[in-house]
């Protein structure tokens, strides 16, 4: 899963590496839809990806006259219908959230019985991986193979101020370093360092996801395993009440301005602004109809996510390790948020008085949340946007039935060993990775010169007009060292992702 590495072998066969001007705009975009590929078509034309839902068909025919083969390889990827493939017919809304939250808890625990696996625990002060400590408090004896963690970076005070309070009132501890020592120490664990921290993140993420999570080692084996919220957002229906057109909005001209000395420049600038929307328009439009998605309908951008983002964010974790748990990227937990059923689903209204604060929009794993541990979903969380009082806990506690308390069941069934498993990339991918990463100990520092250099050999004037506002944005991110590092240097990866091109 390297656009790297395909832009290598391509050059190595003569074939060409050209920006593909298809996606230019989406690809330049700063929003933080756009940190990721927007559409089967990458940045570099001739090579494709296959987003969920779809998969290759390649037959094999027989030549006429004669007793030849070949392989057919016309219209060789196929599309699933996405909304047939999650239509599930659930009974009634109490059921299937109870279920949901059974299902989910369950999968945070499938690994846990291994006594050769750690599983490192990403704790933030947000909803989503608080439902997975939910789940994980209701077996607390679980905890010694669980190492806890969270964010130091002063940008994450607020989660980090939040996890420590959490910490304190349910008796866990967090960034327990001796824990994992002791883990290492144990099944004798040594991780892979590599000396160009650069290495892993040009090979696994250039040119399909923006954000700059540098790291220069791996376990060899995945003795330990990395486990998050991650996916969350489109089981809560972050994206399923909007349109495009609130995330982009063509530009129009005042019957004012059109009567004024600014006219011929705002004529220009409107003209601008509108190739852009429409192009990343016309682009994602396309993508989601071959999954018989259309774009005006509700949940678009909701699918979109899940078809494009959702999958390349989520899955990063591959350059280093082959195993992570991800207990919100299941098929029924999906089916339920897209579902008639799920009494959130079509709404976008805010709900007066049901907070401390005043004001919250209550999702499908607010639920979750308050079937598995009532008390833990009164605590505030980072965002107060996202609190929950105690009266409507209780409202909610008595619609659905009560708390749930999970029953003492099998573990999965494990076949072969983690010892058989290998983490990291191939040696020869590794070996072939060039960039413009200066050696320098500021991250900061080497991405700033990348930058710049790709930057300077930009010659086509409509292509640095389209990268222009990253390129701004970049400068002004990576100028304040109080910036969280992945999102300072998202910008300025669209630009130097251009140095997979032909030179």
């Amino acid at each position: 899963d390297s656009l790297y590495i395909i832009s290598e072998v391509r050059k190595s066969l003569g074939l060409p590496c050209k920006l593909n001007q298809k996606v230019m705009h989406s690809r330049a975009w700063t929003h933080g839809l756009a940190c990721a590929v927007m559409s089967n078509d990458t940045q570099i034309e001739g090579v494709k990806l296959l987003s969920p839902g779809k998969h290759i068909e390649i037959s094999m025919k027989k030549k006429m006259f004669s007793s030849e083969y070949f392989l057919e390889t016309k219209n060789i990827v196929k599309s699933t219908n996405l909304k047939e493939l999650f239509a599930v017919d659930f009974d009634n809304y109490k059921q299937a959230i109870r279920d949901a939250a059974t299902k989910m808890a369950q999968s945070t625990m499938s690994l846990l019985h291994l006594d050769d696996v750690m599983i490192k625990f990403g704790l933030s002060g947000g909803l989503d991986s608080r439902i997975i400590l939910a789940a994980v408090l209701q077996k607390p004896e679980l905890l010694k193979n669980i190492a806890i963690t969270t964010n130091t970076h002063p940008s994450r005070k607020g989660d980090f101020e939040v996890v420590e309070r959490l910490a304190k009132d349910f008796h866990f501890k967090f960034n327990d370093d001796e824990k994992i020592r002791m883990h290492r120490r144990k099944h004798s664990l040594k991780t892979v360092k590599i000396e160009d921290r650069f290495a892993l993140w040009v090979l696994s993420s250039m040119g399909l996801f923006d954000m700059m999570y540098l790291h220069d080692s791996y376990w060899p084996k995945p003795h330990i395993i990395d486990m998050g919220g991650h996916g969350a957002e489109t089981i809560k229906g972050t994206f399923a009440a909007k349109r495009f057109e609130d995330y982009s909005k063509p530009k129009k001209i005042s019957n004012k301005t059109k009567v004024s000395r600014r006219f011929f420049s705002s004529y220009r600038e409107s003209k601008s602004v509108n190739n852009t929307h429409f192009a990343i328009r016309n682009e994602i439009s396309s993508s989601l109809e071959t999954n018989g998605i259309v774009l005006d309908d509700f949940g678009s951008m909701q699918w979109h996510h899940l078809c494009y983002k959702s999958p390349i964010q989520n899955g990063r974790f591959l350059d280093r390790s082959t195993i992570a748990v991800r207990p919100f990227i299941q098929h029924s937990l999906y089916a339920l948020a897209v579902s008639e059923i799920n009494p959130f689903r079509n709404s976008n209204q805010r709900v007066w008085n049901m907070t401390q604060s005043g004001l919250m929009r209550p999702t499908l794993l607010h639920d979750m949340l308050i079937i598995l541990n009532p008390k833990l979903a009164t605590y505030q969380f980072e965002n107060s946007k996202s609190n929950v009082s105690e009266e409507y806990v209780q409202i909610r506690l008595d619609e659905l039935g009560g708390a749930i308390e999970l029953e003492e069941r099998e573990p999965y069934s494990i076949h072969g060993s983690i010892s058989d498993i290998h983490n990291g990339p191939p040696g020869v991918f590794l070996d072939k990775v060039k960039h413009r990463f200066i050696d320098t100990d500021s991250d900061i520092e080497s991405i700033l010169s990348a930058l710049e250099e790709n930057w300077s050999e930009i010659a086509d004037n409509g292509v640095k007009a389209a990268y222009k506002s990253a390129y701004d944005l970049a400068k002004e991110r990576l100028s304040d060292r109080n910036f969280y590092p992945p999102s300072a240097g998202t910008p300025a990866a669209k630009i130097i992702s251009h140095s997979m091109f032909d030179d």
